[in-house]
C-alpha cells in the first residue's frame, strides 16, 4: 500500500550576524502559526485499507510488517491492533500522522510511553494537509490523544517562538526535546521548497555543532562595521554599528570557547587542538582591528549616550584594550597561547603504575588521602616522581613563557609583566601594592591560624609529626567520601539546588537539560576544573575532573557558583563579554556559592555530613597562604627575571617556609628544594590569577557570617552581586553586595572575629 512520507523538518536558520543562510523567511509577521511540544520518539502513521478492512501501519513511507523480534516496531503494531479501524474508515484517503512514544534521548515518564500521539493528518485527495483543529477533533474521534499545543495565533517573531521552549507536558518538569512551528497560512503551498514547518531543539553541549570561525570575514565585518559606526548619520545608525560589533564579539567568543572546551576534553584530539591553534593565530589580527573600532567609539560624539544604555564599564575596557594592543606583540601571543597548550599536554600525560592500576596525578592524591599512611607516603613518593619527570620539560616551558612575556611588557612601554597583567585584568582600582598589604593580612592572621589547625590535625591523627602526605587525611578514619555515581550526585545537585532558591532551581534545571558538565576524570583530559560561558547560547559548561573525594563536591559547588552567576547576568546585562566580572569578583561567586550549599552536605556525604562542613571549612582557610605564596612567588619571578630553574625553586622554597612554615616532604629532594611550586598550572596558564581566590574567599567568609545571622539577607546580597556580572566596578560591586573591602587594613582580622576564628 503507498504511503504519503510526512515532511522533513529543518532546525530554524536565522539571518543574522551569524548565519549567511536562512530557512525563515517563509514566516511572515501576522501569518497564522501553530507551536507544538516536539517529542523525541519514532514518527509512525497510520492509514485504513480498504481492501483489508485493517489499519496499515507506516514508518516513513515504508509499510511495517510484523516479524518475531520484539522490539519497538512490533509494540506500535500491537498498539495499532487496539485502535478501532471502523472510527478510520470514513477517512480512506487521509494519512494520520503521529509520533510512537519510545524513550531515546528525553526520560518520559512510562505513563507517556508505548502510545501513539496525534499531530497531522494529511488528505491525499485535497493534496494538503487539515487545519490543526480538524486534527485534534479526528484524534478525539478515533480515540488517540492529540499532539500539545503550545500556540495557536499570528506569527510575531522568533524570539517570541523561543519563548515556548522550556514549557513541558510530557516530562514532568523536566526538558522536552523542543518546538515544532507550523506556517499554516501557507503550509499548503506549492511552493514546496518553502519551510512551512521549522524546529527548534534544544541541543545538549555534545550535539552543539562546532564550525571553524571564519576569521577573515570576522575581521572584514568589523571593518565594515567600524565605518559605519564612524559615518553614522545619527544616533540610530551608530548604534546599530556598536550591536552588530558585539555580536560578531558574542559569535567568535562563542565558537572559540566551544573548541576550548573540546579541547581540553582530550588534549589528544588532533583536530580540535588544530583549532585551537588557528583561533590563536587569528586573534591578533582581530585585536588590532578591534582596537582601530575601540579607538573611534572613546572619541565618538555617541559615546555618551552608548554609555547610558551599555554602561561606562565598557568605556574602561575599551580604553584598556586600546592600551594593550599592538601588532608588535601579535606573534609574540601567538607563542605564548602554543606553550600554554603545549603544557597542558605535557601535565595530561603523566601516569604510573599504583597496586595494579593506571593512576595520574589525580588518582595519586586520592590515594593521599587513605587511612593507611604507609599507601599515603607511597602514592605521594609517586607523585612526586610524575612531576621530577616531566620537571626539566616544564621547567624549559616557564622560562620561555618568562621571556615571551617580558618582551611583551616591554614592548608596551609597561616597567614590567607585573603591571601589564594588572591592567589586563582589569584591575583599574587597586594596587600591586594592595595586594603585598593583603598578603601582609595572611601573614599575620591567616598562617597562625592554619598553623594551630594543622597541630588539631596531627593530634587527632595520633602522629609524631604532620608531613605534606597526611595534609589531605582530615580525619583518622577517613574524610567524608561523597555517597552515588557522578549521575547521582547531580541529581542530588538538582535537589539541593531546588531547595536552596528558586532561581538556583531554574539555573540548575537548564544545565541539566542541556548536559553543561563534563564532571568524569579519565587519562587525557585537561587537568582542574573551571566555568566557561558560550555567550550565544547563554550557556556556561562546568569542567571538572572527579576522583570520589570530597573535591568533587567542592568543585561541583564551587563551579556552579560560577556558572549560577553566568546564567544570572547574562539574562540582566546588556552586554555579553561583561557577564563575568573581574576575577577577584568572579571568585566570590563560587566561593560563596560553597558556603550555601553546606546545610545540604548531607544529600552527599549522609552520617559524614558534619565531617565535611567542618573540613571544608579548615580546608578553605588553609588553602590561602598557598594562594598568597603563589602570588609573590610569581611576582618575584617576573621582578626578578627569574630564568634559571634553580633560582626559581630556591625563591619557592624561602616562600615555603614563611607562608606555609608547617610543610614536610618528608625528605623528598625534588620538592625539598622547591619543586612543588610548578605543579599549580595557573602559573603557565593564567599568570596573577591565583591571588583572586585568596581576595574573593574574604568576601565569601564574610557571607558565610552573615548566612548565620540572617540567611535570606545574605541570599539576597549574593543574587544582587550575581545579577550584575560585570557591569559596574569593583568598588561598586562590593557595594552592591554589601562586602567589606579586602584591601582595607583589619579587614581579614574582622571577618575572622566575627566567625569566632580567632
Amino acid at each position: 500500500m503507498e504511503q504519503k512520507k510526512f515532511m522533513d523538518i529543518k532546525r530554524i536558520v536565522q539571518e543574522n550576524e551569524m548565519h549567511k543562510n536562512k530557512n525563515t523567511w517563509a514566516f511572515e509577521p501576522g501569518d497564522h502559526i501553530v507551536i507544538q511540544i516536539k517529542i523525541d520518539g519514532s514518527n509512525a502513521s497510520v492509514r485504513y485499507d480498504p481492501e483489508t478492512g485493517k489499519l496499515a501501519a507506516f514508518s516513513r513511507k515504508q509499510q511495517i510488517v510484523r516479524t518475531k523480534d520484539v522490539d519497538a516496531t512490533s509494540k506500535f503494531l500491537d498498539y495499532v491492533d487496539t485502535l478501532d479501524a471502523e472510527k478510520f474508515q470514513k477517512y480512506p484517503d487521509y494519512v494520520f500522522f503521529g509520533e510512537w512514544m519510545t524513550r531515546h534521548r528525553v526520560p518520559y515518564p512510562e505513563k507517556y510511553l508505548n502510545i501513539w500521539i496525534m499531530y497531522d493528518v494529511y488528505d491525499l485527495k485535497a493534496d494538503g494537509y487539515l487545519p490543526q483543529k480538524q486534527v485534534k477533533a479526528l484524534a478525539a474521534e478515533v480515540g488517540v490523544p492529540y499532539i500539545h499545543v503550545l500556540y495557536d495565533g499570528p506569527f510575531v517573531d522568533w524570539d517570541h517562538c523561543r519563548s515556548f521552549m522550556r514549557i513541558t507536558k510530557y516530562t514532568d518538569g523536566d526538558c522536552e526535546e523542543g518546538i515544532i512551528v507550523k506556517n499554516m497560512s501557507k503550509l499548503n503551498n506549492p511552493d514546496s521548497r518553502a519551510p512551512f514547518v521549522l524546529k527548534i531543539v534544544n541541543e545538549k553541549f555534545s550535539e552543539m555543532k562546532y564550525v571553524r570561525p571564519d576569521g577573515e570575514a570576522y575581521i572584514r565585518t568589523i571593518q565594515k562595521e567600524t565605518k559605519n559606526f564612524n559615518e553614522a548619520a545619527d544616533f540610530e545608525g551608530a548604534h546599530q554599528a556598536f550591536v552588530a560589533i558585539l555580536n560578531a564579539n558574542s559569535h567568535f567568543n562563542t565558537t572559540r570557547v566551544m573548541a576550548s572546551i573540546r579541547n581540553s576534553q582530550d588534549t589528544n584530539d588532533e583536530f580540535y587542538r588544530k583549532e585551537m591553534e588557528y583561533i590563536f593565530e587569528i586573534e591578533p589580527q582581530i585585536d588590532v582591528e578591534m582596537k582601530k573600532f575601540y579607538e573611534s567609539y572613546l572619541k565618538s560624539s555617541y559615546r555618551t549616550e552608548l554609555e547610558k544604555e551599555f554602561g561606562e564599564v565598557y568605556s574602561r575596557q575599551a580604553e584598556n584594550k586600546v592600551r594593550l594592543t599592538d601588532p608588535c606583540n601579535a606573534d609574540l601571543q601567538i607563542q605564548e597561547n602554543k606553550l600554554v597548550q603545549k603544557y597542558f599536554q605535557v601535565a595530561a600525560a603523566p601516569v604510573t603504575d599504583f597496586h595494579g592500576e593506571q593512576l595520574g596525578f589525580y588518582g595519586l592524591l586520592k590515594m593521599m588521602e587513605d587511612t593507611d599512611r604507609s599507601i599515603r607516603k607511597e602514592a605521594f613518593e609517586k607523585w612526586a616522581e610524575l612531576y621530577k619527570a616531566i620537571s626539566d620539560e616544564l621547567d624549559s616551558l616557564y622560562t620561555e613563557l618568562i621571556g615571551i612575556r617580558q618582551q611583551m611588557a616591554k614592548n608596551l612601554g609597561f616597567n614590567g609583566y607585573a603591571e601589564m597583567m594588572y591592567q589586563k585584568m582589569e584591575r583599574f582600582e587597586y594596587t600591586p601594592e594592595d595586594v603585598a598589604l593583603f598578603r601582609k593580612q595572611i601573614r599575620e592572621h591567616i598562617v597562625p591560624l592554619c598553623q594551630k589547625l594543622y597541630e588539631e590535625q596531627k593530634e587527632r591523627l595520633g602522629i609524631e609529626k604532620l608531613k605534606y602526605y597526611d595534609e589531605s587525611l582530615t580525619y583518622p578514619d577517613g574524610n567524608a567520601v561523597p555517597e552515588g555515581t557522578e549521575e547521582e550526585l547531580l541529581e542530588k545537585a538538582r535537589t539541593m539546588y531546588h531547595e536552596l532558591s528558586k532561581e538556583t532551581g531554574e539555573f540548575f534545571d537548564f544545565m541539566m537539560e542541556y548536559c553543561l558538565f563534563d564532571l568524569e576524570g579519565r587519562q587525557g583530559k585537561q587537568q582542574g576544573g573551571y566555568c566557561d560561558f558560550m555567550e550565544e547560547y547563554k550557556a556556561p559548561f562546568i569542567f571538572a575532573n572527579f576522583n570520589g573525594t570530597n573535591a568533587d563536591v567542592n568543585v561541583l559547588t564551587h563551579e556552579a557558583g560560577h556558572a549560577f552567576e553566568a546564567y544570572t547576568a547574562s539574562r540582566n546585562i546588556p552586554v555579553l563579554s561583561q557577564t563575568y566580572s573581574t576575577a577577584e569578583i568572579n571568585e566570590i561567586h563560587s566561593m560563596a556559592m560553597e558556603y550555601f550549599t553546606l546545610p545540604w552536605m548531607h544529600l552527599f556525604f549522609g552520617e559524614n555530613a558534619e565531617k565535611q562542613k567542618k573540613a571544608y571549612l579548615w580546608d578553605s582557610l588553609e588553602a590561602m597562604p598557598y594562594m598568597a605564596c603563589v602570588d609573590e612567588f610569581q611576582h618575584r619571578v617576573y621582578a626578578e627575571n627569574l630564568t634559571d630553574a634553580m633560582e626559581r625553586r630556591k625563591v619557592w622554597h624561602e616562600l615555603e617556609k614563611i607562608y606555609l612554615p608547617w610543610r614536610d616532604y618528608d625528605g623528598n629532594e625534588f620538592l625539598g628544594q622547591g619543586g612543588f611550586w610548578m605543579q599549580k598550572q595557573h602559573l603557565f596558564m593564567c599568570p596573577f590569577y591565583y591571588i583572586d581566590y585568596a581576595v574573593s574567599r574574604v568576601g565569601a567568609l564574610e557571607y558565610y557570617g552573615k548566612m548565620q545571622e540572617d540567611l535570606e539577607g545574605a541570599w539576597k546580597d549574593y543574587y544582587a552581586l550575581c545579577s550584575q556580572g560585570g557591569s559596574k566596578g569593583y568598588h561598586e560591586l562590593l557595594r552592591i553586595g554589601n562586602l567589606s573591602d579586602p584591601f582595607k587594613e583589619g579587614t581579614i582580622y574582622n571577618v575572622l572575629k566575627k566567625l569566632n576564628l580567632i
